[in-house]
């Protein structure tokens, strides 16, 4: 528990999901309340899945017509944003 919760009060937060997790949040995902992503309680360890088509399947609109590396045209900035080839 120490990890994230300050000894002062459960409701304080000492935690940095950039430096503490192997997911860093950037682009869209700066700023998001953890209920956002973390919806269930955590009776052991944190798992959650970093493909972006487990949380944004419903914002695909091709439809997974293009698989499911979102990340390789998308950046996390914008699903609307899309990554310059050269």
């Amino acid at each position: 528990c120490g990890q994230c919760h300050n000894p002062n009060g459960w409701a304080l937060w000492r935690f940095d999901h950039n430096r503490q997790t192997k997911y860093p949040l950037d682009g869209a995902h700066v700023g998001l309340h953890c209920d956002s992503c973390h919806r269930r309680p955590v009776t052991t360890r944190i798992s959650l899945s970093t493909a972006c088509v487990d949380c944004h399947r419903k914002d695909d609109v091709h439809r997974g017509g293009f698989g499911t590396f979102c990340e390789q045209c998308h950046v996390t900035a914008s699903f609307a944003k899309v990554r310059q080839v050269r």
